[in-house]
């Protein structure tokens, strides 16, 4: 984890270095390295999913999966963006679906993903039958809702926008629903 956070670190520095000095070529390869360590991270996850993860933690790892491969999709729009020769109409598509590959995609799936484990554990019981489909059909909505939102987005068609919206709460209301009635038992 340690060269991880590292490489990270340094990514997001000199990302923000080169914002603040308007080089681009810095958030560039600021913005490269974050995605790096993304894909990085995310294809061993992937890997240790098929081997040595106990099978309770798959859905999770799925969830952080997705989130870092969100992150990749919202430094690239990021980088695209700090194009000083991009048209304001452009930078103006691209900045939703920035916000909401980081926001929604690389934090929401995180924190989604890490609630489903905790919450049984936070209610001092086990994992109903059922979490795991939940967690599976969840993610599955998740991700649409948020690969919606991006098309939409870069498009600049509202309506869609707002049914990409719609299918991602859809994907929280399955957890939701799934939590509270592991509470109740």
């Amino acid at each position: 984890l340690f060269p991880y956070t590292t490489l990270f670190r340094s990514g997001a520095a000199t990302v923000v270095t080169g914002m603040v000095a308007g080089w681009w070529p810095l958030v560039l390869a600021g913005g490269i390295l974050v995605g790096a360590v993304a894909i990085a991270h995310s294809v061993s996850l992937g890997a240790q999913m098929r081997g040595g993860l106990p099978a309770r933690f798959a859905p999770l790892v799925r969830f952080y999966v997705a989130a870092g491969l969100s992150l990749v999709v919202g430094v690239t729009l990021g980088v695209i963006m700090a194009q000083a020769s991009i048209p304001a109409s452009v930078h103006d598509r691209l900045f939703p679906a920035h916000i909401g590959f980081n926001l929604l995609g690389w934090v929401g799936f995180t924190v989604v993903g890490t609630f489903i484990l905790l919450w049984p554990t936070v209610l001092g019981t086990r994992a109903s039958d059922t979490a795991n489909g939940t967690a599976r059909s969840a993610l599955m909505l998740l991700c649409g809702g948020m690969l919606i939102y991006g098309l939409f987005c870069l498009t600049a068609l509202r309506a869609g926008v707002a049914a990409a919206v719609v299918v991602y709460a859809a994907g929280l209301v399955l957890v939701l629903v799934e939590a509270f009635a592991q509470a109740r038992r």
